[in-house]
């Protein structure tokens, strides 16, 4: 039977999609769009699906930052009933980035309060942080380069 969570070292944690779906009171088919929606890559293994724990954080902490307009997930109340105003409903790529050190200073600052962490702990956290925040970037660098290729050409045609 497979794991609901693996860790791969220091840093790399994935949690099955079943766990999440049932903490929210979703779907895994519910689940699935909001990552979709969130620009979140899930890993496949054998029957199971996983997400990587850091990203999903800060892409929720990313579209819930104070000032940002309510986002409305896959499936909720507001989109079946056609109720939409403003909302937003997915993140891209450039909207991430933007909001991605805000996002990032946000979970850390949540997690001091959390835990109270003396100061060598807090700059030891934030260095641990700054290696996943790169890794974490990485994913859309095909995708910016894709997108720059393309403006590139046709620009020069």
């Amino acid at each position: 039977m497979a794991k609901d969570y693996i860790s791969l070292g220091s840093g790399l944690r994935l949690l099955s999609e079943d766990q999440y779906a049932e903490e929210m009171g979703v779907t895994k088919r519910g689940f699935r769009a909001l990552c979709k929606s969130l620009q979140i890559p899930m890993l496949e293994i054998g029957s199971k699906r996983y997400v990587e724990m850091t990203s999903f954080s800060i892409a929720m902490r990313a579209v819930l930052s104070i000032g940002n307009k309510d986002f409305l997930a896959p499936g909720s109340q507001t989109l079946k009933k056609n109720r939409r105003t403003t909302e937003k409903t997915s993140m891209s790529p450039e909207e991430f980035e933007k909001n991605f050190e805000t996002a990032v200073l946000c979970l850390m600052a949540s997690s001091d309060l959390n835990l109270k962490r003396s100061i060598y702990e807090l700059k030891k956290a934030a260095k641990k942080v700054a290696r996943k925040l790169t890794d974490a970037g990485v994913q859309f660098l095909p995708e910016r380069a894709q997108k720059n290729a393309t403006k590139s050409n046709n620009e020069e045609g």
